[in-house]
């Protein structure tokens, strides 16, 4: 996404919180049953100024206050037990709510100009209110993201699912044709480069930032999964012998479902060079950090480098192999660290591999 749509998105999409709360929005009053008042959005700004102003309130907070108020509010009309309600707005994960807040925030806008109910509207509002962030430039898939967050809320008499009206569909057709998306990188990097730079770097001599910065970029770019994966990585469900380290996966992923869970992700040694050898670099890791950690009880695999030595976050780890994409000569400005997942999968595909990992081909593709 370019600098100017983001701005656009941004400008559009986090309105002045204050139109939210708006006497004609809140206390809208319709003659059809379905069209209940709609409270909840002034409760949702109340609740996300913890502090009485929203520019002390962290940015965490207030997304999820807000867009959890939002979706609790559009089970008002049913009769339900707390309990369950709680369910059912735990049946979208925190990013997605994360995401989505912005898209209520604007559609509450949107609505308040247009003397609309949020959660009861006509299928012309919801065309319309799409049509307008067309409008305003925005790409399909970013108006897509909209589309799915108004689903989950929206209570249309006649439309189950507002996914499959078939006016939103042939809507969300046309703006396909007039402004198909483009990918975010149209070529991608070598990992032989990053490959050589990370085999430069002798382990053992290596300080504990420096292990931290190789042993996650190496593992990221063997694995050819997300970042967000490898922040999953517990030592009590790691197994580790001489000939390969595997990580059992608890937690949920981004792709996880009922149905599917994800697979461990096993790392095989390579003995034809040790620098690049991802049980060795594990090894000689995990020796660094215990040796600052010494009687720490924290069961993250990556840890901070600095005091007080905590778990890494997702975002930390990211900027990790960014930095270390910077020093192996990759240009940053263009590829962001998540782009070792499309270098890794890519590489491995143009050698004839065709699996879902690359580390199960070993390192003779890298």
């Amino acid at each position: 996404m370019s600098a100017a749509e983001n701005s656009k998105r941004q400008s559009y999409w986090t309105s002045d919180p204050a139109k939210v709360d708006h006497s004609g929005l809140v206390s809208c009053h319709a003659t059809d049953a379905s069209r209940t008042p709609i409270s909840f959005i002034s409760s949702a700004r109340s609740s996300a100024t913890t502090s009485g102003s929203m520019a002390t309130t962290p940015t965490s907070q207030k997304v999820g206050t807000f867009g959890s108020a939002f979706i609790r509010g559009s089970l008002e009309h049913l009769k339900l037990p707390e309990s369950t309600k709680t369910l059912i707005q735990d049946s979208w994960r925190e990013s997605t709510r994360s995401q989505y807040n912005s898209v209520l925030r604007g559609w509450g806008s949107f609505c308040l100009e247009r003397q609309t109910n949020p959660t009861s509207p006509s299928i012309e509002d919801v065309l319309v209110y799409l049509t307008s962030l067309y409008e305003q430039g925005l790409q399909y898939n970013t108006i897509c993201t909209a589309r799915s967050a108004l689903s989950g809320i929206l209570h249309i008499p006649g439309v189950p699912k507002l996914s499959d009206h078939p006016l939103i569909q042939r809507l969300l057709k046309g703006i396909y044709h007039n402004r198909p998306p483009k990918p975010r990188y149209t070529c991608i990097w070598d990992t032989s480069k990053m490959i050589n730079y990370l085999a430069s770097l002798h382990n053992e001599s290596l300080d504990f930032k420096m292990i931290s910065y190789k042993c996650v970029t190496l593992l990221t770019i063997l694995a050819g999964q997300r970042i967000s994966t490898l922040h999953k990585f517990r030592l009590s469900l790691m197994q580790n012998t001489d000939s390969m380290t595997l990580f059992q996966i608890s937690d949920l992923l981004k792709h996880s479902t009922p149905r599917y869970r994800g697979k461990p992700i096993k790392y095989r040694s390579y003995p034809h060079n040790k620098e690049l050898c991802p049980v060795h670099t594990i090894r000689v890791y995990i020796s660094r950090r215990n040796t600052l950690l010494t009687g720490n009880d924290n069961d993250s695999f990556f840890c901070c480098h600095r005091k007080p030595y905590g778990p890494a976050s997702s975002d930390t780890l990211a900027r990790w192999v960014k930095d270390t994409m910077k020093l192996a000569g990759i240009d940053v400005s263009i590829f962001g660290a998540h782009s070792c997942r499309a270098a890794s999968t890519s590489k491995a595909f143009q050698k004839g591999h065709t699996g879902s990992r690359p580390m199960d081909i070993r390192f003779q593709f890298f």
